[in-house]
């Protein structure tokens, strides 16, 4: 008795008895996604005028900074007065 309630239970979590997609055409639509998304990453990333690299962009925002800092250097210094 206790064994057919877990068969019964255990067929409700496993899902449909009836068999899925055959190995063939999941590789098929496996392939055709590839074929689709793989432009995409290679625009995205081996392209010659991509994005600068990780390193220049934080070079260009250290210096932005840098910049921002020394052209408001007067109020941040401790002679600024606040006003209240």
């Amino acid at each position: 008795m206790k064994f057919m309630k877990m068969r019964g239970l255990a067929t409700c979590f496993w899902g449909p008895s009836t068999p899925g997609k055959s190995i063939h055409q999941q590789i098929e639509e496996t392939i055709a996604e590839r074929k689709r998304i793989l432009p995409e990453w290679e625009k995205l990333f081996l392209e010659k005028d991509s994005p600068k690299d990780i390193h220049a962009q934080l070079k260009e925002t250290i210096a932005g900074f840098k910049q921002a800092m020394k052209q408001h250097e007067n109020f941040f210094s401790p002679n600024h007065k606040k006003a209240a």
